[in-house]
């Protein structure tokens, strides 16, 4: 038995995906034996979130126990986390720019540009990205960086998703920077980076 997550609605549930019900929470379940990754699992979910389920997903590479699960609903953690929650989804956004393909030996000099390169190229990654959530008002998570890549997720509400998903390509068009760096938004997906209830999750395989 899987957990996807949890909900206080009782349909709209996918094929594959069955109800356990704990008191005013109901507790998703799939009982499919290829559900055993990180990647199946996150499947399963957005089949769940496409069929306009509104829950509170797992982190797919969590793998809890129903008896975590059921522990939670016993807490003020998932009431608070609803409340927050409910009717949304997240886009997870990054901006980003092409590597640099420099591989060869370089000498000391030359290793420090390369250096002073990477970190500009981070900077302006990070900037944008500042830029836009900065626009948009909306709840994210904390940045995320790479050499050549700054990202977060941005929380949305479901009836508005077109729109803030039209803010975010219009400031990116507005804003100048080198001309290889890139928008890149996805989703929405169920609004996983919102959801921090690791304290009993044993770690998936």
């Amino acid at each position: 038995m899987t957990v996807l997550g949890w909900t206080r609605h009782r349909t709209n549930l996918p094929s594959g995906v069955r109800s356990l019900h704990c008191g005013d929470w109901t507790i998703l379940v799939s009982d499919d034996p290829s559900i055993q990754t990180a990647r199946h699992r996150l499947a399963a979910q957005v089949s769940c979130f496409d069929a306009g389920l509104d829950f509170l997903p797992t982190a797919p590479a969590q793998n809890i126990a129903i008896y975590d699960a059921t522990s939670f609903t016993r807490t003020t953690d998932l009431d608070a986390l609803w409340r927050k929650l409910s009717d949304r989804g997240q886009f997870s956004v990054a901006v980003r720019m092409a590597a640099d393909q420099e591989h060869r030996t370089q000498d000391g000099r030359s290793w420090l540009k390369t250096r002073q390169a990477q970190r500009q190229r981070q900077r302006h990654c990070g900037t944008m990205l500042a830029d836009i959530v900065a626009h948009l008002k909306l709840p994210t998570t904390q940045p995320r960086h790479t050499e050549n890549s700054a990202s977060c997720d941005v929380l949305v509400q479901r009836d508005d998703t077109n729109r803030v998903h039209n803010a975010m390509q219009h400031l990116a068009r507005l804003m100048q920077g080198p001309p290889d760096m890139r928008l890149c938004v996805t989703g929405l997906w169920p609004p996983f980076g919102f959801v921090d209830l690791t304290s009993k999750t044993e770690a998936a395989e």
